[in-house]
């Protein structure tokens, strides 16, 4: 008949006298926590199938056809979620990890969302995961399943250069063609190449972008060199290029592509009323240089063809250049006498003493704005805007004149337009122009920050070029602000009904709000307390993290703003705190774990979003009870937040395997690392002194030990605890060690304490007693060996008491010498 090892332990037990089972009470735990690891590692616990791969490559924006792609398959760099079907999974929701063989990938937030068959998991790669076939692992309460040759990483893209890598700011910002070369996946569509371009200067970013599907060796591009972020003219200097392609694959280059400022950026004011007579402008660049001079033109033209070689002038007969002076190297003064000119943009050109030529094409309007866009740096508006109200708005900055329109946007983008209305320019100098800024009274106008985009050019003929600038906080709309929560972050499963403090400004009692999860599955409630709080009920715990930065928000609406205006706020993002991913736990070189008895061994954890902060504690055993015995403390985190070192210490008794811990970021973002799974904490025995030969050292001497016993294991060392010092340890047997020691006056109590290269640690009972000093008085001899033979040296050992200092020893003998060579005090 087969026994099984449950049904021997239930047998073995029924045996047991009744006063037998006290003495088995504390051995219970031990043979608990070794239950669940024979479950875990049962063969044909469960299988696994389908691995598919969601790569969201769309991440930093692309106007792509798909915005991800899904298979067994994923390039190095890539991130995104992970879906792995199969069969006998636990499926209770908890306690699952995912891992792979795979160099530099993590996987994070793993779960089994189908009852029996499905695991899914957040899963990140770095440029360490190397191209080639991989394992998937996944392991649960129910055991570990792996599936061999599960996925396929596939090369990442290589740039090389830019064919054309320096390009000049042409001040209206136009597009210049260009191809970025390298080792590409062949004919991918345009539209699902992402390229993000940044500067090395100050992080900007400018816009690149495929026009052409690739190639093996290229991609045809575009270059825009005007600051993605409020469209004025790009940082000079060097950037670099991030290429990312549709299965996640992605690449960083260094510095290569270099942005020129351009030499003439715009004029101030840019442009005046069609018979405006005698007026003064001012031409702003780099690197004017006195005796160059200025040229005012209808049409395009090259030095030799229609550009005079000197002279300041015009060929427009209703503009004449009066004069036109260098200044400083960024600015020329321009003065002009304006007749009944034809309507349009002109261009303007200056040209150096040395020949060289540049132009700013529709820099000039006449009758009209320019083609070339603003450039606003501040605005005179220092009060909140009550809607149903206006305020009288003065905007400062280059390029700018009674034509510039402007367009007010909710927030710090151009996503959504603002309830709000901005006239007609009311006057203008030439660095500044003054709006009425009308606010609607409704539902849809969001307090807060609005970001103004300012127009040059209004797209029809004779005004066909265009240009534009932004101020982000150009003015706010009075009403409600969300500014922060408390605590900075939610943690996943949240319990339902806690609270989460939003502060702010502008609230009424009449507030209300809505909560989107945005896939946390994360729903509340909004609660008035104060002008100043909210509260945030949970109703439904975050299971999750978000799906998108953002994507979880709070927005709350009221009435009576101002006295009877309508307003609601703009978009709260919620914040949620996601706690490190673990993929390894190493040990000091040589050993597979940490030694019962060790003092601050130190540990190597890797994963990704280990933070300033992360602590590292609550060591539970693999039946779930906690273990007192094992302390933890982080020592160092790496500055990419993927590997980490910390000091364990393990009380001597501590009867457990393996621990599973909590690691927590500064955040409040947790993870927890089960005590039977791959990454736990292995405990291994200490070794254990059985006897110390001699029993007993002689203070001021030196005595060789040898020490029997189990466990102990190569690179062990010996230590006297007090009073001493011990030579390195020889390791005979792993049950012996042979070692000398020395001590001194036996002012303390000495024994000796042996540590294996795993930290475990065990000591020995006393070899030396406190005030066990040296005999005194004479010495005196028991017995001798060995016998002198004239003509030779030889080795006489005398045995007795009191020898202590290596004494002066002489004999009867003539011509007979005697040293000592060696002394332990009794031979």
């Amino acid at each position: 008949m087969k026994t099984t090892n449950e049904g021997f332990l239930v047998n073995t037990l029924r045996r047991l006298p009744r006063h037998g089972v006290k003495a088995l009470a504390a051995g219970a735990i031990l043979i608990a926590a070794a239950l669940p690891l024979a479950v875990a590692t049962s063969a044909g616990a469960g299988t696994l199938g389908a691995v598919n791969f969601d790569t969201n490559f769309a991440a930093g924006g692309n106007a792509g056809t798909t915005g991800q792609t899904s298979g067994t398959s994923f390039g190095t760099g890539a991130s995104g979620k992970v879906t792995i079907t199969g069969t006998g999974l636990k499926g209770d929701g908890g306690n699952v990890t995912v891992t792979s063989n795979a160099p530099g990938l993590t996987f994070s937030g793993a779960s089994e969302v189908n009852s029996t068959t499905t695991a899914t998991a957040g899963f990140a790669s770095t440029s360490a995961t190397l191209p080639g076939i991989y394992s998937i692992t996944v392991t649960d309460n129910g055991g570990t399943y792996t599936e061999a040759s599960a996925f396929t990483v596939n090369a990442a893209p290589s740039v090389s250069s830019l064919t054309t890598a320096t390009i000049t700011d042409t001040a209206t910002g136009a597009a210049v063609s260009d191809t970025l070369n390298g080792t590409f996946e062949n004919a991918v569509p345009a539209a699902d190449i992402v390229i993000t371009a940044t500067s090395t200067v100050d992080g900007t970013s400018l816009t690149v972008t495929a026009t052409g599907p690739s190639t093996a060796s290229t991609i045809p591009v575009t270059v825009t060199p005007v600051n993605a972020a409020n469209h004025a003219a790009a940082t000079p200097g060097t950037y670099t290029l991030g290429v990312t392609f549709p299965d996640g694959g992605t690449v960083t280059t260094g510095a290569i592509l270099t942005i020129v400022a351009a030499p003439i950026s715009n004029l101030s004011p840019s442009a005046f009323a069609v018979s405006a007579g005698a007026v003064s402008t001012t031409i702003l660049g780099t690197n004017f240089v006195t005796g160059a001079y200025v040229y005012i033109s209808t049409t395009a033209l090259t030095v030799g063809s229609g550009l005079p070689l000197t002279g300041t002038g015009t060929n427009d007969t209703h503009i004449t250049a009066v004069s036109a002076s260098v200044t400083s190297p960024t600015t020329i003064a321009l003065n002009l006498t304006v007749g009944a000119a034809t309507p349009g943009q002109d261009y303007v050109y200056v040209q150096e003493p040395n020949g060289t030529s540049n132009v700013l094409t529709a820099g000039l309007g006449i009758g009209g704005p320019s083609g070339v866009g603003p450039t606003v740096t501040s605005t005179s508006s220092t009060t909140a805007i009550t809607p149903g109200s206006a305020q009288v708005v003065t905007f400062t900055g280059t390029g700018l004149s009674s034509y510039t329109t402007a367009v007010a946007y909710v927030g710090t983008s151009q996503a959504t337009a603002a309830q709000t209305t901005i006239g007609a320019a009311i006057t203008s100098t030439p660095t500044s122009v003054t709006y009425l800024v009308s606010v609607a009274s409704g539902n849809t106008t969001q307090a807060g920050a609005n970001n103004v985009v300012f127009t040059n050019g209004t797209g029809t003929a004779p005004y066909t070029t265009e240009g534009t600038g932004d101020l982000a906080a150009a003015f706010n709309i009075a009403g409600p602000a969300i500014v922060s929560q408390t605590p900075a972050a939610i943690v996943d499963g949240t319990a339902v009904g806690t609270i989460i403090t939003l502060t702010g400004t502008g609230f009424l009692p009449t507030l209300t709000g809505t909560v989107v999860g945005g896939g946390t599955g994360f729903t509340g409630v909004v609660q008035y307390v104060n002008a100043t709080t909210l509260n945030l009920l949970v109703t439904a715990s975050p299971t999750g993290l978000p799906s998108a930065p953002g994507a979880s928000y709070v927005q709350v609406s009221e009435t009576g703003v101002g006295g009877s205006g309508t307003s609601e706020s703009q978009e709260f993002a919620l914040t949620f705190a996601s706690g490190p991913t673990v993929t390894g736990l190493s040990y000091v070189s040589g050993t597979t774990g940490v030694g019962v008895g060790a003092t601050g061994q130190v540990v190597t954890l890797t994963g990704s979003s280990f933070a300033t902060g992360t602590t590292l504690g609550t060591f539970i055993n693999a039946s779930g009870v906690a273990d007192p015995n094992v302390t933890a403390k982080v020592l160092t985190i790496n500055a990419f937040g993927t590997s980490m070192t910390a000091a364990i210490s393990i009380a001597a008794g501590d009867l457990n395997t393996s621990d599973g811990y909590t690691l927590t970021n500064a955040n409040g973002g947790t993870t927890k690392v089960n005590g039977f799974s791959t990454d736990s904490l292995i405990i291994q025995p200490a070794p254990v002194i059985s006897a110390v030969t001699p029993a007993t050292a002689t203070a001021n001497s030196t005595t060789s030990f040898t020490l029997t016993g189990t466990g102990f294991s190569a690179g062990v060392s010996v230590a006297a605890t007090a009073d001493g010092t011990c030579g390195a340890a020889t390791l005979s047997t792993t049950t012996t060690i042979t070692v000398s020691c020395t001590f001194g006056a036996a002012t303390a109590a000495a024994a000796l304490a042996v540590t294996n290269t795993n930290g475990g640690t065990a000591t020995s009972a006393t070899v030396l007693a406190a005030g066990a000093a040296a005999t005194t008085g004479a010495p005196h001899a028991t017995s001798e060996s060995g016998n002198g033979v004239v003509g030779h040296t030889v080795h006489i050992a005398v045995v007795g008491v009191g020898f202590y200092g290596q004494p002066h020893v002489t004999s009867t003998g003539n011509s007979v010498k005697a040293v000592v060579s060696f002394d332990n005090g009794t031979r």
